[in-house]
């Protein structure tokens, strides 16, 4: 990105001049309480005409450099927008409500260079003030891009905005859509889910002793959308844990070497995740992805993600996946078995001029800050987080092994801990001066943020989408010193659990609007039957539509153990859930899945993956009678029992 892309995108504020249109903008972010009575359902009706550019450039104002229509390179009909390699730009005028809710979303490929790319939406309102929502594209696949608008209380006039700078590279635009309402591939999850719910006003603020760190960062997430993508291919995936290599002088963690076998995944064809690094540069970031599959609900979750090239295998750990319209709580955040996707700051997020609308991810170091107490049933983590890093307990590197801890543990401050700012602080009395900073105080007061991981040394950070890392400046120390200040201030809400979420009582702020979609409905179990490795007898107890009963081991987790579930006949299905909640820690930690038409004769690995405390379980579509799920040894907490409460299969319809 250019100096002047950098300067509108963190300043807020542009000057640019395009061919025949010439623009002084003053963006301005939306920081204090949502106004919205604001609140739309989700509408079909796409306020963009001629959208996928199938009647050519009709209802596209011409903005500079004259840019056409492509036959060839489209994402999906017969024609797309190209721009490039010159500037160009094209625009629409469209008709927006004052004080409504509605989400921008569009596909963009960049080919050639990495020429500044955006689609977005400017919004003009009755003094003048310019409101913007950028998209910005930089990937040579068709990428799928969306963002959340809050219109202000008076509008003058609103228009889409297509542009390319100035340089090599060739930028194509397609089917862009501007619709009411709020779209769960921007803004996901169910309205009470934990993301989602703000804080209320029965909620019990209790002090602790988080710091400023020596470091502040942004913990980037890997997204991608595979709901009507083409890029897109299934390839195979690989354990993370290979040995190490040098390469240039570059000394590599291996992430991108391990060859046990975990299956495939759905990925596109042209994303690039680094490996760790270990020397000249001690890097090893979590990289967690959360990729939604093309059924538009699913969202697969790896940590760490590494593909160290384009088109070929890919390696991680995958996790439980989740349901975009579920409620998002567990996840392959493994330091706390929390979501991925949930409160993570999405593109244009952090700068636009719509609020944060949802709780933020934090993560800090455990070992100042974590308390552990192994005689507690829920030793260094509390809910919604499903468990503790596994070196949780290490008496010399563990939680707890540094002050402040150390000295003096405050027992509520574990992994899943909800983090907010007291109702009696503003921006004003914290000093804080940075508008990006602004918007996260408000965000952190309203909503919160959830401890999901361990920085693992002494770093304050938050969860970012990867594509909006541009939009942050860790060099402007304001901002720097702002954030640690946010840091510094929260407080535990400590009342916050499953029946008072953000603890109850009149939300600070309106919920999200709520998203509908069709019921998933497992197939029926009538007559099916299971057995297994350990305590058979009772396991069809998994089957029986209870989920206060359900099968156990009765020993501790060893790799081959499994259970075996009959389904009477062939059936085609693509989706397990394994609920293992009743129990802490009683979920196995890794399984593979394997099918059978016979009970004697198993199929190739269909699917590895580490469990949870309920884990949603999805793979190609398979037609078999049999389904084996089997442990690969080991569980959190190495004394556990594997128990699971219930056991459901799924055939789900691309949406």
């Amino acid at each position: 990105m250019g100096k002047k892309q950098q300067m509108l995108r963190w300043m807020m504020v542009v000057g640019a001049v395009i061919a025949t249109i010439s623009l002084s903008l003053s963006y301005v972010l939306f920081t204090g309480v949502q106004t919205a009575e604001a609140r739309a359902k989700p509408s079909s009706n796409n306020l963009v005409l001629n959208p996928g550019f199938e009647s050519g450039l009709t209802n596209w104002l011409d903005a500079g450099g004259d840019p056409q229509t492509n036959t060839q390179v489209v994402h999906s009909g017969t024609q797309a927008l190209q721009l490039g390699p010159a500037q160009q730009a094209r625009t629409q005028t469209v008709t927006l409500q004052p004080n409504t809710l509605y989400t921008l979303t569009g596909w963009g490929k960049l080919i050639g260079s990495h020429d500044y790319s955006q689609i977005s939406l400017l919004v003009t309102d009755n003094t003048g003030q310019l409101y913007g929502y950028q998209m910005h594209f930089s990937d040579v696949d068709w990428t799928w891009q969306g963002q959340t608008v809050l219109t202000p209380s008076t509008i003058k006039s609103a228009l889409i905005f297509i542009q390319k700078n100035a340089g090599t590279g060739t930028f194509y635009a397609d089917d862009i859509s501007l619709v009411a309402g709020r779209n769960p591939l921007v803004w996901p999850y169910e309205a009470n889910s934990i993301w989602n719910t703000p804080i209320g006003s029965n909620a019990v603020y209790k002090s602790t002793y988080i710091q400023k760190a020596a470091n502040v960062s942004f913990d980037p997430v890997f997204f991608s959308n595979l709901q009507g993508a083409v890029d897109y291919s299934t390839y195979p995936l690989y354990s993370p844990d290979g040995p190490s290599y040098t390469v240039g002088g570059v000394t590599y963690g291996g992430r991108c070497k391990g060859t046990t076998n975990y299956g495939t995944i759905k990925l596109p064809d042209n994303l690039v995740v680094g490996d760790a690094t270990l020397a000249p540069n001690y890097s090893t970031p979590n990289n967690a992805a959360g990729i939604v599959q093309p059924d538009g609900r699913t969202v697969v979750q790896i940590q760490p993600l590494a593909r160290c090239d384009a088109n070929g295998p890919a390696n991680g750990y995958r996790g439980t996946e989740s349901d975009l319209y579920g409620d998002g709580i567990l996840g392959t955040h493994f330091g706390s078995g929390m979501n991925v996707l949930g409160g993570l700051i999405r593109q244009s997020e952090l700068v636009n001029a719509t609020p944060i609308m949802h709780s933020l991810q934090l993560e800090v170091w455990g070992r100042k800050y974590f308390a552990y107490n192994q005689s507690d049933p829920q030793p260094g983590f509390r809910w919604p987080a499903a468990n503790p890093d596994g070196y949780a307990k290490d008496p010399n590197y563990g939680y707890c092994t540094l002050d402040p801890c150390k000295s003096n543990p405050d027992t509520s401050f574990r992994q899943g801990s909800l983090m907010a700012l007291n109702p009696s602080l503003t921006p004003q009395s914290l000093g804080l001066t940075s508008a990006p900073a602004i918007k996260l105080f408000y965000a952190l007061q309203h909503y919160g943020g959830y401890v999901v991981d361990d920085t693992g040394w002494d770093d304050n950070q938050i969860g970012i989408d990867n594509s909006a890392l541009a939009d942050t400046n860790l060099a402007d120390a304001t901002f720097v010193n702002d954030v640690n200040t946010l840091f510094a201030n929260l407080q535990i809400i400590d009342n916050n659990s499953p029946n008072s979420i953000g603890g109850g009582g009149t939300p600070l702020v309106k919920p999200a609007p709520a998203i509908h979609a069709k019921t998933l409905t497992p197939l029926s179990k009538t007559g099916w039957s299971a057995t297994a490795s350990d305590n058979s007898a009772d396991a069809s107890l998994a089957l029986d539509g209870n989920v206060l009963t359900g099968w156990n081991t009765g020993k501790v987790p060893y790799a081959g153990e499994n259970i075996v579930i009959d389904m009477k006949k062939p059936r085609t299905f693509n989706r397990v859930d394994m609920d293992s909640s009743l129990y802490p820690f009683a979920h196995v930690q890794d399984y593979d899945i394997y099918v059978s038409d016979d009970g004697v004769n198993w199929s190739s690995l269909v699917t590895h993956g580490s469990a949870s405390r309920t884990s949603q379980i999805t793979f190609d579509t398979q037609t078999a009678r049999y389904i084996k799920i089997q442990s690969t040894g080991g569980s959190i907490n190495p004394s556990q029992i594997w128990a699971v409460d219930e056991i459901n299969v799924f055939n789900v319809k691309t949406l």
